[in-house]
């Protein structure tokens, strides 16, 4: 069983992202919150140390990174977030439900995975009043 800790490590990422994960622990930066914390100096530094990886992908994960942490969320939610054009904290809070759903629903035909919304509307309002209450927080 996964301890409250244990979900903070830099883990689960998309398989296209795998370069970008094995650079990321060769240099020592292995929680989300680490990750959330890098510049774009920082990132810019780690496209020198390898060829092999993408500003875009490192971005992408910077975004996961900052979802995850400061929402708890699983990777796999996060990723999801992003590639429906939800790439903040602060985007997600102004969104309504139904947008949610329907960004969602729109990335899944996008993708043809013929499966339903990962996200229902209960969910979804979660999610959103987690992100305006931690904006309240801000």
């Amino acid at each position: 069983m996964e301890t409250r800790h244990d979900l903070k490590k830099l883990k689960d990422l998309p398989k296209n992202l795998i370069n970008e994960y094995n650079s990321l622990l060769k240099e020592g930066i292995n929680t989300w919150n680490e990750v959330k914390k890098l510049e774009d100096t920082d990132l810019n530094n780690l496209l020198k140390i390898s060829k092999n990886l993408s500003l875009r992908n490192l971005k992408f994960i910077r975004g996961m990174a900052s979802l995850i942490d400061e929402l708890d969320l699983p990777p796999k939610d996060a990723a999801l977030l992003m590639h429906s054009g939800v790439s903040t904290v602060s985007s997600l809070a102004l969104l309504n439900p139904n947008d949610l759903l329907k960004r969602i629903g729109r990335l899944e035909r996008q993708l043809h995975t013929h499966r339903n919304n990962p996200i229902n509307l209960a969910s979804a309002k979660s999610l959103i009043n987690r992100a305006r209450n931690r904006q309240l927080l801000n």
